[in-house]
């Protein structure tokens, strides 16, 4: 939809769906792994795999984030952008 309508807009709101996909099963996981009791090799349970997942998902939004305010100033700084068409309403 995006090249059709030449929004980025709808780039930008792609990627922000994409990562909070991305973010939600990387959390799934952890909570997952986290609940798993003591072993040998972790003798204190597996409760910071949640923070590593968390710590994984907040890293991508950013890298994201990033990605997409450099992609807008490049674009206001080059200027004669289009206007996007009627089909990206």
């Amino acid at each position: 939809m995006f090249i059709c309508s030449n929004s980025e807009v709808l780039k930008a709101d792609g990627l922000n769906n994409t990562t909070d996909i991305i973010a939600s099963i990387a959390v799934l996981i952890g909570l997952k792994l986290s609940q798993k009791p003591a072993d040998e090799d972790h003798p204190f349970g597996h409760w910071k795999a949640e923070m590593v997942a968390s710590t994984v998902a907040s890293f991508i939004m950013m890298v994201v984030g990033i990605q997409v305010l450099v992609g807008a100033i490049t674009l206001i700084s080059l200027g004669g952008h289009e206007s996007p068409d009627i089909i990206s309403a």
